[in-house]
């Protein structure tokens, strides 16, 4: 969450786009900044996604949107 999207970060959403691949990004560490900084860089990170990449924001120690992250998973496999 902390380092947002790099450049290799965007031009890979973007092929990934172009070929038709769904693309979701995976913030982690959610729970090594305080609670209102993380709103602003969960924000500006939403802002800087292409409307069609979800964002689940994620922290492996706390357990926080680890339930989110496998709901994607389940969406983007369902037709497999």
């Amino acid at each position: 969450l902390r380092r947002g999207l790099q450049p290799d970060d965007l031009q890979l959403l973007e092929f990934l786009a172009a070929v038709g691949v769904a693309a979701r990004v995976v913030a982690t560490k959610c729970d090594r900044v305080g609670r209102a900084e993380r709103l602003r860089l969960e924000r500006a990170l939403r802002a800087s996604l292409p409307a069609h990449v979800a964002l689940v924001v994620t922290s492996a120690d706390s357990g926080e949107g680890i339930g989110a992250l496998w709901h994607e998973i389940q969406r983007a496999t369902a037709g497999s």
